[in-house]
């Protein structure tokens, strides 16, 4: 799954923007000091999906470096190439048993 990123930080922008207004236009009528705190942000979310995003980046980087598996940039994004060892059977194993399963059940019914 993808996230548009920048399309997650405009709306973010825009709803701690609202919700900064509603808080300061509903503290005109009625008293909002238990709520003054909601419209406050220490950290901004769209800086917290940063943040996120670059402590990923890093960690897979990491993970690449010690585990040896080599990352290459297609046009398409990211793409991950992974080592097999020799032998390493990907087949399977229920595509075999099925095969047979069909093989016997023919021969019951002829």
């Amino acid at each position: 799954m993808e996230l548009d990123l920048e399309g997650v930080k405009k709306m973010s922008k825009a709803y701690s923007t609202a919700k900064e207004q509603a808080i300061n236009e509903a503290g005109k009528t009625v008293d909002i000091q238990n709520i003054k705190h909601i419209a406050e942000n220490k950290m901004p979310f769209e800086d917290e999906i940063e943040k996120v995003v670059e402590d990923w980046n890093t960690q897979k980087e990491v993970f690449h470096q010690q585990t040896g598996f080599n990352q290459h940039s297609s046009e398409i994004g990211n793409e991950v190439v992974c080592y097999q060892p020799d032998g390493f059977d990907q087949s399977d194993p229920n595509e075999e048993e099925s095969d047979d399963f069909e093989k016997e059940l023919e021969l019951m019914l002829t």
